[in-house]
Formats: structure tokens, sequence, C-alpha cells
């Protein structure tokens, strides 16, 4: 059978038929043809509008650029030391007694430090992470007068810090006319000699201690009158240095905070009171 004999085939067939199968091919397509392009028109409409997005927002967000030098971050509150003031045990004080020990000058020599002897001679700067706000260092922080024997053997390395609100000329620490006392903090230390101790009014074997970083501190509290502030003290040791805080007219806190910086070697530390 060749084309020809196809086509006079063809022609013996009921025109109905042939209309027929034309139109149900028709039906068959239409829906494929149109759900093709609907898909394909979606897509494009789609892209263009994630395009006009994208472009909008690279044209509205301001550019960050960062400032020179480095950048200082915020301590961060969650890695703070925190204190709990209802843990801190304080034992009542009477003052604080003398240092009466006396050197010889036939037998002792009294020497200068400054302030790179005085980290030498500790191993450490001795100078607290937390100062509290609006005190300010003495001027004579970095000076210490230690004790020598003639041989040249340390008896006593007695260094004071003191931190206080103002000095008069002469560099001792104002005192506030309304209360006669002064305000702010005093720091001593030694590894070797004697410091001025607190006058406890419990004995030694009632005294309570207060666990801070591993280090057993001991706060003293006076209270002297209604209208005198309250003295507070905290003796202590850490790394082989004995020390001795008081504070004049300040909140307890501020002390804590100071001896947690001391002990711990930062100032990130808070309180809950």
């Amino acid at each position: 059978m060749n084309g020809k004999d196809l086509m006079v085939g063809m022609s013996f067939v009921d025109e109905k038929f042939i209309q027929e199968a034309e139109t149900k091919q028709i039906k068959k397509s239409r829906p494929f043809f149109v759900s093709k392009y609907i898909g394909v028109a979606a897509c494009f409409v789609l892209l263009i509008g994630m395009v006009i997005g994208n472009s909008s927002l690279k044209e509205t967000a301001p550019p960050v650029t960062l400032p020179p030098g480095p950048i200082e971050m915020a301590p961060d509150e969650s890695d703070a030391f925190w204190l709990d003031m209802d843990l801190i045990h304080n034992n009542t004080i009477d003052g604080i007694g003398e240092n009466d020990v006396g050197y010889d000058p036939d037998v002792y020599d009294v020497r200068g430090w400054n302030a790179a002897d005085i980290s030498a001679h500790y191993g450490k700067d001795l100078q607290p992470a937390y100062v509290p706000p609006g005190l300010t260092a003495s001027s004579y922080n970095e000076h210490a007068e230690p004790v020598y024997t003639k041989d040249g053997t340390v008896v006593s390395d007695l260094v004071t810090l003191e931190f206080y609100t103002g000095y008069y000329e002469d560099g001792s620490p104002e005192l506030f006319k309304e209360t006669g006392y002064v305000k702010g903090i005093s720091i001593q230390a030694v590894k070797v000699g004697e410091l001025a101790t607190c006058l406890y009014l419990e004995p030694e074997a009632n005294r309570q201690t207060t666990d801070i970083s591993g280090t057993d501190v001991t706060f003293g509290v006076q209270h002297i009158s209604e209208d005198a502030p309250d003295l507070y003290t905290a003796e202590f040791q850490s790394d082989g240095i004995r020390y001795k805080v008081v504070s004049w007219q300040m909140q307890q806190e501020e002390i804590i905070k100071v001896v947690a910086s001391i002990i711990r070697g930062d100032a990130n530390i808070s309180i809950i009171n």
C-alpha cells in the first residue's frame, strides 16, 4: 500500500466520523496546552517578584560600616560573677587596732619603693580591678616604705592603697563636714610583717567567714552611732598576700565588690540583694 492507496481508502470513511475524531482531539489537547503555559507564566511572575524584592532591599538597607580601631565589647552580664548578700556573714567589730610594731633604726633600715618595685616584690599589680564610682586613687599609692634588716632582709613590706572622694593639698583624704569622716576605701597588703587587725567582739572560734571563689573572707561591721556611718571591713589572704580592706561612708556592696575583684582579678561582679 502506498500513499495513493491510503487516500483512496480514506474516501470511503463517513465524514461525521472524521469530524467527531477531530473534535475529540482538540478537546484533549486544550487542557494540556493551557495548564502548561499557565505554569510557565506563574514561574515567570514569581521570578520577577523575587528580583524586584531583592533589588528593593539592596536600595533601602543602609550600609554597615565599622569604626576604625579595635572594637570594645561591653561586658556581658551573663558572664558576671554573682554574689548574694544573703550569704555574706558579718562579724561585729569595735574599731581597728594599732600596729604597734616598732623598728630600731640601729638594727633596721627604712627604704623607698616605687610602683615598679612594689609589683616586682609582690609579683603582681596590687591595684584592685574594681574601684567604686566617684573615688580616685591617692598620689601615694605608688609609694611604699618597706623595712629591711642591715643585711638586706625584708621584715615588713606593708603597702597601703587609698581611694577617696577628694584630697587636701598635702594628699590626705578630705573629711565630710556633716559627719567628720572620710568617704572611700583603704586597702593594706603584706607578705611579710604585721597588719593592724580589726577588733572583733566575737571570739575567733565564733567568727564566721564568707567563701568568695574559694577564699575565706572575714567581714566586719561597726555601728558607731545613729549620726555616724557604719564602718565595714574585710580580711583575707589570696596568692600568699594578706589583705585588710576598710570602707568609710560606703555601702557594704562596694567593699564586697572590691574584695571579689582582688581575689578574682576582674571587675565584672554583680550583687544580688
